[in-house]
């Protein structure tokens, strides 16, 4: 079991999502640096931020950190991340309801709202202490 925002964490949603043929394909057309901002983290006045970065539909790097320019930038509240990550809130939802920012226009030739979809249910089955 990994804690949730943690390198670790990080390291096995990576594993994770390249070891998903579905992924790859579906992403295959994907190059981009996605920088999530998680905001009212409990017990900090300070948001956590982690970067994701896909190149040809693989995870390149995830790291724990405030990246300048990236091609999309998502932003919510923890809590709402946590009940993304943890497959109690699917994207649409996240998204209709106004709980994610999303900065940055999404390329026409990907289903992004499917792909992130996918992506969640992966992150959802890893082992996390929340």
């Amino acid at each position: 079991m990994v804690k949730y925002l943690t390198k670790e964490w990080l390291e096995a949603g990576m594993n994770a999502i390249n070891a998903d043929p579905e992924i790859r394909e579906a992403a295959k057309n994907l190059t981009a640096i996605f920088q999530h901002v998680v905001t009212d983290v409990p017990n900090s006045n300070e948001n956590i931020y982690f970067t994701s970065g896909y190149k040809d539909g693989i995870v390149t790097e995830m790291k724990m950190e405030n990246v300048k320019n990236p091609t999309y930038k998502l932003t919510a509240k923890y809590e709402d991340w946590k009940q993304f990550h943890s497959g109690k809130l699917n994207f649409l939802d996240f998204v209709l309801k106004g709980k994610l920012k999303v900065e940055g226009k999404f390329p026409q030739d990907i289903n992004i709202p499917k792909l992130i979809e996918k992506l969640s249910q992966i992150i959802a089955n890893i082992p996390t202490e929340f």
